[in-house]
Formats: structure tokens, sequence, C-alpha cells
């Protein structure tokens, strides 16, 4: 905790000392200037996704954390959570039989059965 602190103490007194400031102050483009747009630092964070932007907290639909889309937390279907516990009495790790029932549940019956001719 000591070498802690006296890192973050080091840190911080550096930063008191700098002669520039962390972010230099706003700048008013021509084009700005022209809509009367203000030059402030309101948006100090970019986004560069759909990742970077809000948060947003979607309350689950159907017991189990079933979402919209009709798939549970895991991302699987009522078809796949039935092959997950079908793998899952057969012996498999539960994160082998998750992924393997995402695979699965895509599948139609019958189309391995079929032969080309």
């Amino acid at each position: 905790m000591e070498a802690v602190g006296t890192w973050n103490k080091a840190v911080t007194g550096s930063l008191k000392r700098a002669d520039a400031p962390l972010q230099p102050p706003p700048a008013q483009t021509e084009l700005m200037r022209e809509y009367g747009i203000p030059a402030i630092r309101a948006l100090a964070t970019p986004t560069t996704s759909a990742a970077g932007g809000p948060r947003v907290t979607v309350a689950a639909g159907a017991p189990g954390g079933s979402d919209d889309d009709g798939t549970d937390d895991d991302g699987l279907t009522a078809k796949g959570r039935a092959i997950k516990a079908k793998l899952i009495a057969k012996g498999f790790p539960e994160a082998r039989a998750t992924t393997f029932a995402k695979m699965s549940q895509k599948t139609k019956a019958g189309a391995f059965g079929k032969t080309a001719s």
C-alpha cells in the first residue's frame, strides 16, 4: 500500500508541476463561429462505435433471462436449451454443451441423413 501511495503522489505531483494543462483550451473554428456554436469541451470522450455510447439495460421478457429474440443469456433458443440439457445429462461439461447446443440449434432435422445422388 505504501508503494502505491508513493507512486500516486509522484504521478499527481508531476501533473501539478506541468507547465501545459492536460487539454488545450477550446478552439472555435470558422464554421462553428458562422453557426454560432461556442467553443466548449462538452464532448470530452468521443464515441468511436455503438459500444462507446450510453449503456442500455434490456429487461428480460420471459422467465430464465430471455430477451426479445427468444434466446436466453447464453444465446440458446428453446431447441438449444433442450439440446444442452441432454448433453449435460450425458456428462458433457456445461461450457462445451452450451457451445455445441448453439451450433446444433441452427440445423434442420434430417439435414445430415440425405445422400447426394
